[in-house]
């Protein structure tokens, strides 16, 4: 595949193993936390997330978010308002393992997260009450 593709770590578990499938897969894979815009200034053409989610594409081009095989993990809802063009450039290295089968690859490869914590939390929204977050968004 030889394709260059950056992305979103957050130091937990699911980062790693996300970047160790990319990788697996052939990528070169650039770690790091991005906006789109500055990720093709980098000259990488998709932001792999870990975001539980699948993508399709239609036979017309059109892209479409599906949930995944982890009910509990399941993201879709959150990602729901992505535009086509963000979708386009998204991959999701995640979507058809479960958390169960994330923690068994990583112990088969000795991937230990920087983070142990799980989270079940909006990864971007540190130090703040939602509340706090969402008046900020004003």
């Amino acid at each position: 595949m030889d394709r260059l593709i950056a992305i979103a770590l957050s130091g937990g578990i699911d980062s790693l193993v996300a970047a160790y499938l990319l990788k697996e897969q052939g990528h070169n894979v650039i770690g790091i936390h991005a906006v789109l815009s500055f990720v093709r200034k980098l000259g990488a053409t998709t932001l792999a997330t870990v975001h539980y989610a699948r993508i399709t594409k239609n036979s017309k081009n059109k892209f479409h978010l599906f949930k995944v095989v982890d009910p509990k993990k399941d993201q879709s809802y959150f990602l729901a308002f992505i535009t086509q063009q963000h979708l386009s450039s998204a991959c999701f290295p995640l979507e058809s393992l479960t958390k169960s089968e994330v923690l068994k690859l990583a112990n088969e490869k000795g991937l230990d997260p920087f983070i142990k914590k799980e989270s079940n939390d909006v990864c971007f929204i540190r130090n703040k009450t939602y509340g706090k977050f969402l008046a900020l968004q004003e």
